[in-house]
């Protein structure tokens, strides 16, 4: 992603297209009462809990990305909404984020979403079986790259419509991997809109 007159992307980048850096959080004392089968599933203690974690599907997902420019720092806001089906009554661990993403908000239905953390990712553990509509927003900074700067977007495996805003126009962007990419100037901003593969992210 460039944020000066032009906006690019190189192929050596594409294999590290979904990669998120992993923040280590310190402990704290403290106890937490959960029940037992959301316990094993967390510790990924059972071929049980690795079968229900992944049994979810995902459908309509929308991503907004907002890029900002502030003090001389770029990053970007991230908002994505999605229905999730569960197909079981067990324990399910949906993934929405990497550990490390600076998570601003998650709902279910409108209604906070409790999130834990499992094998790097930032999860949803649910055992209410059937569609749920989760939107959850985050931020994530952009990073130099050349004249330019690229922007790692982490996203769940099923096509998303993404729509992409970003200060400045007439400005080259490029979405990797996406297909219908479309951009306009809107005022003093460019929108950029384009469909995803189940691929679970993308570079801009």
């Amino acid at each position: 992603m460039m944020l000066g007159r032009t906006w690019a992307s190189s192929a050596a980048l594409c294999c590290a297209l979904f990669s998120m850096t992993t923040a280590t959080a310190s402990a704290q004392d403290g106890t937490v009462e959960i029940p037992l089968a959301q316990y094993e599933l967390l510790r990924g203690g059972t071929d049980e809990g690795e079968e229900a974690s992944r049994a979810y599907t995902f459908s309509e997902v929308r991503a907004e990305v907002v890029v900002r420019e502030e003090d001389g720092q770029s990053f970007a806001e991230v908002s994505v909404d999605a229905r999730v089906n569960v197909l079981t009554a067990e324990w399910t661990m949906v993934p929405l984020a990497n550990a490390g993403a600076a998570v601003t908000e998650a709902t279910v239905g409108g209604q906070p979403a409790g999130l834990v953390t499992r094998g790097g990712s930032l999860i949803w553990p649910t055992d209410q079986q059937g569609p749920h509509d989760l939107r959850w927003t985050y931020r994530v900074d952009t990073a130099r790259y050349g004249a330019g700067r690229v922007l790692m977007v982490g996203l769940p495996r099923a096509a998303v419509q993404l729509t992409l805003r970003l200060p400045g126009t007439e400005r080259g962007v490029t979405v990797i991997p996406a297909t219908h990419v479309v951009s306009a100037d809107e005022g003093e901003v460019t929108r950029v809109t384009a469909t995803l593969p189940a691929t679970g992210g993308a570079q801009i």
